[in-house]
């Protein structure tokens, strides 16, 4: 009769296999009445629950006691002897908060503006600018020298930068006179038939509607700047008139 090789068993390996299950469903059990791991919310998700909060408040978010010692280290500059009633002091942190969140509602649109989520000191600069609180630096340029210059093709810009100089250089209206007239006409119909004006009345409207789109296209120009763009868009118009306070906030 031939021989055939058996092979032993493993005796022990349904027990091991049991226990390496039994492991593995007791990790995969949560642990019943143990601590619970801290939630990791995602960046900005608690600034943003904050400002919610803090926008269905009227309560003062600088405290008390450090706004009354800046006001009174202030005030020694000015007088030694200055006193502040408490509602004095009061009334000062309200408009001071009230500016400081205005300003940084539209330093947060200017840094939107230029597609950024962080605020810079250039988007401070920006909208103290346009809100006419901070003074604009008026570039001093030197006066071009006589003589005959050789004709030749100038870098784009070159010209209408030329001739931006020369008409801030002048006081003269760049609106047309009787086209102005016209319009004013066409629009106070609409109000009243039989409207009449003088002509320095037309002509003071008109320098009040220059200044006004002067001021505009420069407040404009600047949002674009700050955009990384040469070329005004509308959505530059709308910051600039939403930031001076003439349009309404959505």
């Amino acid at each position: 009769m031939a021989r055939t090789k058996q092979i032993a068993r493993n005796l022990n390996g349904g027990k091991a296999l049991r226990k390496h299950l039994a492991i593995k469903v007791r990790k995969t059990v949560p642990a019943v009445g143990g601590v619970k791991k801290p939630h990791r919310y995602r960046a900005g998700t608690v600034a943003l629950r904050e400002i919610r909060q803090y926008q269905k408040t009227t309560d003062l978010l600088i405290r008390k006691l450090p706004f009354q010692r800046l006001v009174r280290e202030i005030s020694q500059v000015f007088k030694a002897d200055l006193r502040f009633q408490s509602h004095a002091v009061l009334a000062l942190q309200e408009a001071a908060e009230a500016y400081l969140v205005g300003l940084f509602e539209d330093t947060n649109l200017c840094a939107i503006h230029a597609k950024r989520v962080t605020i810079m000191s250039k988007d401070i600069q920006l909208a103290r600018r346009i809100r006419g609180e901070a003074e604009k630096v008026m570039r001093k340029f030197k006066p071009a020298f006589g003589g005959v210059k050789k004709p030749h093709r100038y870098r784009a810009g070159t010209v209408a930068l030329r001739e931006i100089r020369k008409y801030q250089k002048t006081n003269d209206l760049l609106i047309r006179k009787l086209p102005f007239q016209r319009l004013v006409r066409e629009i106070s119909q609409v109000f009243k038939a039989d409207l009449r004006f003088q002509s320095h009345a037309v002509l003071a409207l008109q320098e009040a509607a220059e200044a006004y789109l002067v001021g505009l296209f420069e407040d404009t120009n600047l949002c674009a700047i700050h955009a990384k763009r040469v070329t005004i868009m509308s959505k530059d118009v709308q910051l600039a008139r939403r930031i001076r306070g003439e349009a309404e906030k959505a």
